[in-house]
């Protein structure tokens, strides 16, 4: 079953979806999803370790925040070894990536923290709706899990925001991570 270039308007499921089966679709939504889970889970993990000096009232929040992305990755591992989906070709990037962006934000204090989460987030919260509306004929189990995920995804989008201080910094920081976020999921999608 071949389907559509665009689902509901959207470019963020286009090279996910272009000219393959549903299947094969499925597959790269986890592949695409799991190494997302990899380099969030390196966000939070940089973030902690320089918050421990410098913020240590928001250590509590990220490991939680942590241990939802751990919680996270293990999900989409999980439907990748079931269905046998192989790692994208960008993993180990993605915690690398993670890392330096979370100690750098780390570094900026509570609003670098804040406006990295919310920017990361609005990206994936993005993501994850549109693979929702695909899968809902395609596959629910996966569904479901996502809907799931994205309950906390938005929480943390939420948490982001409301430590974050407007101006223009933050316009320029947020926008700045948006862009590396999508196109990370952009060439991920593609290897």
């Amino acid at each position: 079953m071949t389907i559509p270039h665009q689902i509901a308007g959207n470019d963020h499921l286009g090279p996910l979806v272009e000219g393959l089966t549903a299947e094969r679709t499925v597959h790269n939504i986890i592949k695409v999803d799991h190494a997302g889970e990899h380099g969030a889970i390196g966000i939070y993990q940089g973030q902690i370790v320089v918050s421990r000096l410098l913020n240590p009232s928001l250590v509590p929040a990220l490991k939680d925040l942590l241990r939802h992305e751990w919680e996270h990755f293990r999900v989409f591992d999980k439907h990748a070894r079931a269905r046998g989906v192989r790692k994208c070709r960008l993993f180990p990037l993605w915690r690398v990536g993670g890392v330096v962006l979370g100690v750098v934000t780390a570094l900026l204090g509570k609003n670098g923290i804040g406006t990295c989460t919310s920017a990361v987030e609005t990206v994936v919260v993005e993501h994850l709706k549109q693979q929702i509306l695909y899968l809902r004929t395609v596959d629910s189990d996966l569904m479901s899990d996502i809907e799931a995920i994205l309950v906390e995804e938005l929480a943390h989008r939420d948490m982001g925001e409301e430590i974050s201080r407007p101006g223009p910094f933050n316009r320029f920081l947020a926008s700045a991570i948006r862009g590396c976020t999508e196109t990370a999921i952009w060439a991920s999608m593609r290897l």
